[in-house]
């Protein structure tokens, strides 16, 4: 889960700064925010967290020209999205939500993880009782008991989602973070370039976007896809579907 939001995060910042021109980068901005406004109507906290965090970070507010083109009422949106997604209070509104919400339902597992964390390294693993006739090692019940609290929240939310599969999304999808993963985009610096190229912090008549990587080719998607199916989950009886998502 951690991965596929992390690689879903870089899609959209690939996707905004494939665009030459800022009215197309600001159109797929509006476009993101569409999709991240729907998915607390699924319960999918992972894909809003992921585009959220994607066009807050520091190379996405940097598109002066490109936020300059989205309209005032997309930009409302976003800041009502960030409202949910805040972390301060260890992330109290969104964790307010996901208690209202009813199964099915995406978690953010970076809270969880969060907690599970505190509780492991906040609680020592054995208590020693002191008794008349000496002392005596046992284990910490009270530990265990909270982290069993913590999993049990997650299992609730586990249950199956009553969704018409279109097909075409799946593979636009697998190619798109295929895409992000084996071709060199998910690095910082590879933004940074492009966004160098795109709205130079200078004023410069030759920034206009000519050196954007290209698309990789098929057979690159081909053969990466051999490698690493992000939807290889849902088909447990595919002798591909151990392949690792991290």
């Amino acid at each position: 889960m951690s991965t596929l939001s992390t690689d879903l995060a870089y899609l959209v910042a690939d996707s905004i700064l494939y665009y030459d021109e800022p009215k197309r980068r600001a159109a797929t901005i509006k476009h993101w925010i569409k999709i991240a406004n729907k998915s607390p109507e699924l319960n999918n906290y992972p894909t809003l967290m992921a585009i959220i965090c994607s066009l807050n970070s520091s190379i996405m507010s940097r598109l002066k020209r490109t936020w300059g083109a989205v309209s005032q009422k997309t930009k409302a949106t976003l800041e009502h999205l960030y409202s949910i997604v805040d972390f301060s209070r260890n992330y109290a509104v969104l964790r307010q939500h996901l208690q209202k919400n009813v199964p099915p339902c995406l978690y953010f597992v970076g809270t969880y993880l969060t907690d599970l964390t505190f509780v492991d390294h906040g609680n020592q693993p054995l208590h020693t009782l002191f008794m008349d006739d000496g002392q005596m090692v046992v284990i910490n019940l009270d530990k265990h008991i909270k982290t069993t609290r913590i999993i049990s929240e997650l299992q609730r939310f586990q249950n199956h989602y009553s969704l018409t599969e279109v097909p075409e999304l799946p593979t636009w999808m697998q190619n798109e973070l295929v895409h992000v993963r084996f071709n060199g985009a998910v690095t910082r610096q590879t933004f940074y370039r492009r966004f160098l190229a795109l709205e130079p912090r200078e004023p410069s008549r030759g920034g206009n976007g000519g050196n954007l990587q290209s698309r990789p080719n098929f057979s690159i998607i081909e053969n990466a896809k051999n490698k690493w199916n992000f939807l290889s989950w849902i088909h447990p009886s595919n002798p591909t579907s151990v392949a690792t998502n991290g």
